[in-house]
This record gives C-alpha cells, structure tokens and sequence, in this order.
C-alpha cells in the first residue's frame, strides 16, 4: 500500500518539477507578495495543481501551501478527523528560485496518527530525489523518473562526517539560532555549512551534515517530507523537549527544532 502510494508521490514530484523549470526560465515568474510577507510564483501555484491533481486519486486530504487558507477554512475538521493526511509544499525554497540558485525542492509527505510516515524530496535543478517510508527506510536517486527507481535506488545514510559538521539557513540565520550552534560547538572540532529549503535534513539524512537546528517557527509541510527522509535513515527530528515532531496539529505550525 505504501509503496503505491510513494509511487504516486515520486511521479507526481517529477510532474511538478518538470513545469517549474519551465517557469524558471521564463523570463517572467510571476513572482509575488502574500499576506505573510513570503513570496509565491507562478511556478509555485503551477506545481501545486499539478500534484494536487495526482494526489486526489488517493482520496486522501491534501493540505497543500498554496492552497491556504482556503483548504484549512473548508476542511479543517475533515483534515483533524482524518488518520491519514497529505502535507505538501510545491516548491519549496522560493527565495532560492527566484534568486536564480538551485537549491529548491518539491515537497510532498503523507502523515498518519499525527507522524510522518512517507515523504519524498524531489530538487528539479539536480535531478536528485530523497524518498522514504516506514516500511523499507530512505534512498535517494539522481536523474530522470524511471518505473522502477526505487530498487535501483542508494539507501541512505550512505557516508558519514569526517569533522562535526553543523548546518543552518544561507538566508535566514538568526541569533537564537547561532546562539544555539555557539553552545552545542563549545570544545569541538566542528565546520559549519548553510543551505537552502528541505535539503539541510536531507544533507543530514545522507551522512553530509551532524545536526541541523532551527530556532524560528517554520508551517508543517516545510518540514514533513524531509523528516521523514531524515527519521527512516536512522535519525529524526526533535523538539527542544526532546519529543518527536508531529504534525497535523491544530495550527499547522512547528515549534523549534533540532535534526540529528
């Protein structure tokens, strides 16, 4: 079941990437302001037709970024009252995309019982793709979809830190943040990375980073595809409680947090 479903995923990521290069090199993106002061563009509401067009064969709830606030006005109980949801960020990483960088991703999660329990992390630019369920753990794959790219896929982690490596925001580092990586590198022989969007936990999913903090809050379908890339590899991602991150909460926003 959860392998039909991841099928579903991983098509529907390369569908939406396929569109958003195409928008990337357009000369006009569309780029605009919403109400949050965060930027969305036609890429961003392309993909997420797109992939909510290929997920809503599963008739499972789809809370989608770019589908609020309407979807969370609509269906909220029906989301609440729903074991199963999916949590979807069409392009995340904005920023990045509008600043000509490569560093963005489509995000696409299926969470149950308030956990993650599937994602995939799919970098359009790259061709790189991170997926993983509960079921059968993490992987990643580079270059084009291909029927059977799971079993063709490297099972992460699949490399390891040489030095402590600690990585955090290349745009929004801020000092509670940096404060946190000052006490937690007392005494230590570490080096520092940055990186934009998702691929922080992914980088520490595969073995490239330690630890990635956030002090700042940041929605649910920011995170969920990509925790659950970092928890099937052997990791996860905590609060500053020391208890798994969940989702579907009420506000669909995150508190502060720590992959490792």
């Amino acid at each position: 079941m959860l392998n039909n479903l991841l099928n579903i995923a991983i098509k529907s990521s390369y569908l939406a990437g396929e569109e958003i290069i195409k928008v990337r090199n357009n000369i006009t993106q569309g780029v605009k302001l919403k109400k949050d002061k965060s930027y969305v563009t036609n890429a961003d509401l392309i993909a997420n037709s797109i992939i909510i067009e290929q997920l809503e064969q599963t008739r499972i709830p789809i809370v989608a970024e770019e589908s609020i606030p309407n979807v969370l006005k609509e269906n909220n109980i029906i989301r609440r009252n729903s074991r199963r949801i999916w949590l979807v960020d069409p392009l995340d990483g904005t920023s990045e995309f509008i600043k000509g960088g490569i560093e963005f991703t489509v995000n696409i999660a299926l969470i149950e019982d308030y956990e993650v329990i599937l994602g995939v992390v799919y970098v359009p630019v790259t061709k790189e793709l991170y997926f993983a369920h509960k079921d059968i753990g993490s992987y990643k794959w580079i270059g084009d979809y291909e029927e059977n790219l799971i079993e063709k896929s490297q099972k992460l982690p699949y490399t390891k830190t040489e030095k402590y490596t600690v990585v955090a925001s290349k745009l929004n580092l801020d000092k509670n943040t940096q404060l946190y990586i000052n006490n937690i590198t007392i005494g230590k022989d570490f080096t520092y990375k940055n990186s934009s969007s998702s691929l922080k936990f992914c980088m520490v999913a595969e073995g490239t980073a330690d630890i990635y903090p956030r002090m700042t809050s940041i929605k649910e379908w920011d995170t969920a595809a990509a925790h659950a890339i970092v928890k099937f590899a052997g990791k996860n991602v905590y609060t500053l409680g020391g208890l798994e991150l969940r989702y579907n909460k009420e506000k669909l926003i995150n508190p502060p947090f720590v992959v490792k």
